[in-house]
């Protein structure tokens, strides 16, 4: 169970750490330019994540949980 606390808690710092790194970057790259590189960075990471799950699909259920 403390995995999904982790996990939780990782995805709440990644959520409000977007926020602050969004205002500093749109001081310094245009809006169209960071939606690009936001975009790449999400693709990197679905393809890191499908590399290592080998493209198996994992279904979550309440079970599970």
């Amino acid at each position: 169970m403390g995995r999904h606390y982790l996990a939780v808690l990782t995805a709440v710092v990644f959520w409000g750490a977007s926020f602050i790194v969004t205002a500093i970057a749109y001081r310094t790259i245009a809006p169209l330019q960071l939606g690009l590189v936001r975009s790449a960075l999400a693709a990197l990471l679905f393809a890191g994540c499908r590399a290592v799950t080998g493209g198996r699909r994992t279904r979550i259920c309440r079970q599970s949980l």
